[in-house]
């Protein structure tokens, strides 16, 4: 399924507010709807249910021509022009009254440069009824409509976007490209950069098949008004990125420590109970950070020099390296100071990892 399909059926927001929006469609004569992301998308779904619910609909989409005089456009579109007069009312009112518009949608693109249809539209639907034919004005920017019409449901995105919804999103995208952490930390760090925008999100997931993601931020500047202000302010993507990594990283820094001290509990039992350099009692093994493991057990120069083997204290070589990556990673973590995107891959791939019991 492609991202956009996802956002409009899968994401609860997004999907509440196209379920809405068909729901109303059969209660009031006018939709007021901010163009939201993904668009295209949303119009063919919003399309598709209104005919699954009643398949003798006739819509208009792209043919609806936003400039012209609406109600001359219409009377004549819906083949009433001859039967109009101007002394029966306005031509939104005799549409609406006479439901000369039933059993068909008209949907009507940029209003926000076209205001003239959005006058028309709450005239006719403070004399339309049910049974009369639906008009669906999308804009953009500020709300045209100021206030509470009769017959009228505005719709905005705004309203139902949560930042779970984007986080939700955002892994669905990353699934696309990547599996286990590297697919939740993707996902952490795109729904953070993209904000409430999908479409940019599904774009910098693909840039990840290829990838730092953030590689492409600078080259997308100019398309994006929140890439060009996290361009602006370096900053401020760097807490961004810090707090991916202090969401996917640092837990597994964590479980690895815990495997680490299971390995070797048995050398680092015989170390205890002991006060650490700032007066805390470490009672066992648990209660040992990396600092404590690196230099009271690995670093120990008289247990090297009385049981070191050739890897010093560790067990295999793979080990040794391991340590000093999870080492170095928590430290940078721990003083609000971002990982490389290589390194972050390199540890993101360690999640299974289980330190040797036992030397080589």
């Amino acid at each position: 399924m492609e991202p956009a399909e996802f956002w409009w059926l899968h994401v609860s927001g997004p999907a509440r507010m196209l379920n809405e929006a068909v729901e109303a469609s059969w209660r009031h004569r006018v939709l007021l709807i901010e163009e939201p992301p993904c668009f295209p998308d949303f119009r063919n779904l919003f399309i598709d249910r209104l005919l699954q619910e009643d398949g003798t609909l006739n819509v208009y989409d792209d043919a609806v021509p936003g400039w012209e005089d609406p109600g001359e456009w219409l009377l004549r579109a819906s083949g009433r022009e001859m039967d109009y007069h101007p002394l029966d009312g306005s031509p939104a009112e005799v549409l609406a009254k006479r439901n000369w518009l039933a059993g068909r949608v008209y949907v009507v693109n940029d209003v926000h440069e076209h205001t003239t249809w959005v006058n028309f539209a709450v005239e006719y639907a403070r004399h339309g009824t049910p049974d009369n034919g639906l008009m669906v004005l999308v804009f953009r920017g500020e709300n045209p409509l100021q206030g509470v019409r009769r017959g009228v449901a505005v719709f905005r995105l705004a309203d139902y976007l949560t930042a779970y919804d984007m986080q939700w999103f955002a892994a669905y995208c990353a699934s696309r490209t990547a599996s286990g952490l590297v697919r939740d930390y993707y996902a952490q760090l795109l729904a953070r950069i993209a904000g409430p925008d999908p479409e940019l999100c599904a774009k910098l997931a693909e840039a990840c098949a290829q990838g730092n993601p953030l590689d492409a931020l600078e080259a997308w500047a100019d398309e994006h008004s929140e890439l060009q202000r996290l361009a602006d302010d370096p900053k401020r993507l760097e807490s961004i990125v810090w707090e991916a990594q202090l969401q996917i990283v640092f837990p597994l820094l964590e479980r690895l420590r815990r495997r680490f001290i299971d390995a070797y509990r048995e050398g680092l039992q015989q170390l205890l109970p002991k006060r650490d350099d700032y007066g805390n009692l470490l009672r066992k093994p648990e209660d040992m950070e990396l600092r404590h493991l690196m230099h009271d057990y690995f670093n120990n120069k008289e247990l090297l020099a009385q049981v070191g083997g050739p890897h010093g204290m560790f067990h295999s070589a793979e080990d040794l390296r391991v340590f000093g990556l999870i080492y170095k990673a928590r430290n940078r973590i721990a003083h609000m100071k971002t990982l490389n995107h290589a390194d972050v891959l390199e540890l993101l791939e360690l999640d299974a990892y289980e330190p040797t019991r036992g030397r080589d």
